[in-house]
């Protein structure tokens, strides 16, 4: 394909897109309300997500032992236990550290523990968990992985609550991708429908390609590239009722329910947005492509 053919294709595509402005004006506006609620909800449930990890409370596990370890089993057991992904960090406390520690948070119960003669505290390892942890079974697997470990005695993993909070982010992403893989699907099938209208309306035009020796590429590339028009039109309006929308949430959380919400809603990164616009691009293309082949293959 010489520049000149590929020139007159892009003209070729572009006057298709002015004759039939209206079917891709519906079009785009169904994209670009579908893009705009897809993007919606990614925000909203990003920020959820982000509401819940900034919380106070920590992931973590508390593995007590039955005697002090000296620092050869203390980096034994770290080298054996703490080497998922999903852990953040994996300390050693000492007798001594657990009484302080307690000591500085209930001070009033010190003179109770000045009448005992011996520590009661025993040495353990504290693992906080990144609150990112993806399965409720890695956590599961963990927990059993210590409890089998010589010289632990006991072990407080959190029990239900901390796996409930595990399976939320798993609901909340799995809602997401559900939600948008949906939409995503139905935007293919109304690009689909609207360039098989175009294509109906070309018919003559096509044939005529056909009978002087056209090659099935250079009837595509018309109807991809007004695919890709569409797609690409549709993020960027969608992105811009996105902002437009985000700055209006945040002014109205900072001035009406900033009690209630603790920090704002973040907007997409450069990045994201380049996949928000690279997803439309893609969609308005698959959708054009369903919608030639089927006529070529006719």
């Amino acid at each position: 394909m010489n520049g000149q053919v590929l020139l007159y294709l892009i003209q070729t595509a572009l006057r298709s897109f002015k004759r039939h402005m209206g079917l891709h004006f519906v079009s785009i506006l169904t994209m670009v309300l579908v893009f705009f609620l897809v993007g919606g909800g990614v925000l909203f449930f990003s920020h959820a997500k982000k509401s819940l990890v900034d919380s106070t409370f920590d992931l973590q596990i508390s593995a007590y032992l039955d005697h002090a370890f000296d620092s050869t089993e203390q980096k034994k057991f770290v080298e054996s236990v703490c080497k998922d992904s999903f852990i953040e960090s994996c300390e050693y406390v000492s007798r001594d550290d657990a009484k302080k520690a307690f000591l500085k948070s209930h001070q009033e119960l010190g003179a109770m523990l000045e009448v005992l003669k011996k520590n009661p505290f025993p040495p353990s390892f504290e693992i906080k968990l990144l609150k990112e942890i993806k399965a409720s079974q890695d956590l599961e697997s963990l927990s059993t992985k210590i409890k089998r470990y010589k010289g632990v005695s006991d072990v407080d993993d959190g029990g239900v609550w901390l796996k409930k909070w595990i399976d939320l982010f798993q609901l909340i992403n799995r809602c997401l991708a559900l939600v948008g893989f949906l939409f995503l699907i139905a935007m293919v099938f109304v690009i689909a429908n609207t360039m098989r209208l175009v294509v109906h309306s070309r018919r003559d035009e096509l044939e005529i390609q056909t009978l002087i020796g056209a090659t099935k590429a250079m009837i595509r590339f018309p109807f991809l590239l007004e695919g890709f028009i569409e797609g690409f039109l549709a993020s960027v309006f969608a992105l811009a009722m996105l902002a437009w929308a985000h700055s209006m949430v945040n002014h109205e959380i900072a001035s009406s329910w900033s009690g209630l919400f603790s920090s704002k809603m973040s907007f997409f990164s450069y990045a994201d947005m380049g996949v928000f616009l690279v997803s439309g691009i893609a969609v308005g293309c698959v959708g054009s492509f369903f919608a030639i082949e089927k006529y070529i293959r006719s």
